[in-house]
């Protein structure tokens, strides 16, 4: 798995998320506390966005953040 640093997010959706921020995020690291941090609010967003998870629904967001938003919902949790 290419799961990396605080956030435990993926190269590609790492990728998704840097390229999605207009190139505000390029300097972004997996390594640094902050950037992870903003990464999980990122992918929290297009939970919400996507599976129409609320964004203060802490455990369908977990669920989202484990499987992946395609995984949570084809609910292969």
């Amino acid at each position: 798995s290419s799961a990396y640093g605080y956030s435990q997010a993926l190269r590609g959706t790492w990728k998704q998320y840097k390229d999605a921020h207009d190139g505000g995020s390029f300097w972004a690291s997996r390594d640094v506390f902050y950037h992870a941090v903003d990464f999980i609010g990122w992918y929290a967003n297009q939970a919400n966005r996507q599976a129409g998870i609320p964004r203060d629904d802490a455990y369908h967001l977990y669920l989202a953040y484990h499987e992946g938003i395609g995984g949570f919902k084809r609910k292969t949790y």
